[in-house]
């Protein structure tokens, strides 16, 4: 897709003509500030949100801004409480005050790789899900036997049998 959503919007407002009427598009400072409010709320108003779920609303409020200053990395590494996720907001809205962000291309291209990596991951979990369907089907059990989580990470417990033959009775 080209463009982000604003600027869609913006390009849609164009088209209709009358823009003295619609609210102006808001601005890099007014998202983070709106993301400070919401934090503000979060903690006003706790009804038991995850910090994941205020990750991904505030994400979901300044991509562009954390996108343009190499912070969507810090945002899922830093992004484990509220005062993480504030203080990135905040580190967002000073370089949006001060103008003095440098870009760091050593940054961009470790999360460049994890990228890759993450794509890499899902490919081979897709490949062993289907490899585990059709053995499923040529033995005639449910897939799900096969891809259920082990009790001990790596199917394994030092000093005994693996997990799994402990979890099918063998």
């Amino acid at each position: 897709r080209k463009g982000g959503r604003l600027e869609r919007r913006g390009a849609s407002l164009e088209a209709l003509g009358n823009k003295e009427s619609l609210p102006p598009l808001p601005t890099a400072e007014s998202r983070l500030r709106l993301a400070l409010e919401y934090l503000d709320l979060v903690e006003e108003h706790p009804v038991g949100a995850s910090p994941s779920t205020v990750a991904f609303h505030v994400r979901r409020m300044c991509k562009q801004e954390f996108a343009g200053y190499q912070l969507a990395g810090d945002l899922a590494s830093q992004g484990g409480s509220v005062a993480g996720i504030r203080g990135i907001v905040q580190r967002a809205l000073l370089y949006q005050q001060k103008g003095d962000f440098v870009f760091d291309a050593e940054k961009a291209k470790r999360e460049e790789e994890a990228v890759k990596f993450r794509r890499y991951e899902l490919a081979c979990r897709q490949k062993f899900e289907a490899r585990m369907a059709k053995k499923a089907k040529r033995e005639g059990t449910d897939p799900s036997s096969y891809l259920r989580a082990t009790s001990v990470p790596g199917g394994q417990v030092f000093g005994q049998d693996p997990s799994w033959l402990q979890e099918n009775g063998t």
